[in-house]
């Protein structure tokens, strides 16, 4: 592996990492202080967690299965915990789409770490004597 990708992988590594912590802050507001995007709230759960995954899933590209139950059980631990927020409620479906989002951009991001080895693969093949 070269440095710039060593240094790439670190970086999205932080955002990952970054981008969880700050789920749970979300997650854990109280009602009233609530940040919403005015999307469904369907659609809020799937891409903060799909973006998640890709993050997570781009950094630890050979632990996809592990990324995937982390990032569900994460989901999982966020929402139970809502019922110690004040004014938040439990919902068993954010949690699905939430999982959804995380199954989904884990299975993006091993599409496209995969297609760039592939990449790679066939530009060191090609460039062969």
């Amino acid at each position: 592996m070269r440095p710039s990708d060593l240094q790439h992988r670190r970086t999205i590594r932080i955002g990952s990492w970054f981008c969880v912590l700050f789920l749970a802050f979300l997650s854990l507001l109280p009602s009233n202080l609530e940040i919403r995007t005015g999307a469904p709230d369907e659609l809020e759960h799937f891409l903060a967690y799909f973006v998640a995954a890709v993050l997570f899933g781009l950094s630890y590209t050979r632990k996809p299965l592990l990324v995937a139950v982390a990032l569900v059980s994460i989901s999982v631990l966020l929402e139970a915990l809502q019922a110690f927020s004040p004014g938040r409620s439990v919902r068993l479906h954010d949690v699905w789409f939430s999982g959804a989002g995380a199954i989904s951009g884990v299975v993006a991001a091993s599409i496209v770490v995969r297609w760039r080895f592939r990449l790679l693969c066939s530009k060191q093949i090609s460039s062969r004597p």
